[in-house]
């Protein structure tokens, strides 16, 4: 099954946007397998733009995860320090968290009749 970072560059790509991967593993030399995920600004996995027929430009910073790390990251969102400076400084700096749910549990929250 594909990653929820690998679900949410398809979506992407599907809406016509170029997705862009600024997540990076580093590693911890002298352990193997060591290391830690580090996003760009501690915020962001993905950045994304979209030329619109007019001509303007429309960029996503987005944070994936699964719907169990929907609210831990929109909490860390809000309290990033550089996620409000980008806001005042840019028109077009948006931020997103894009929670992919795996398609058995859609499908079972469906079935109960329940959004997922």
């Amino acid at each position: 099954m594909p990653s929820y970072t690998q679900r949410t560059l398809e979506y992407l790509r599907k809406e016509g946007y170029v997705p862009w991967m600024v997540e990076r593993w580093l590693p911890i030399h002298g352990i193997p397998g060591g290391g830690k995920r580090v996003d760009a600004f501690n915020l962001l996995d993905i950045v994304a733009y979209r030329t619109h027929a007019y001509g303007n430009v429309t960029m996503y910073g987005i944070q994936s995860t699964g719907p169990s790390g929907h609210a831990s990251h929109r909490r860390s969102m809000l309290e990033n320090e550089h996620l409000p400076l980008a806001a005042r400084r840019s028109n077009a700096g948006l931020a997103d968290i894009m929670a992919q749910a795996p398609r058995e549990a859609r499908r079972q929250a469906a079935a109960m009749g329940t959004p997922d």
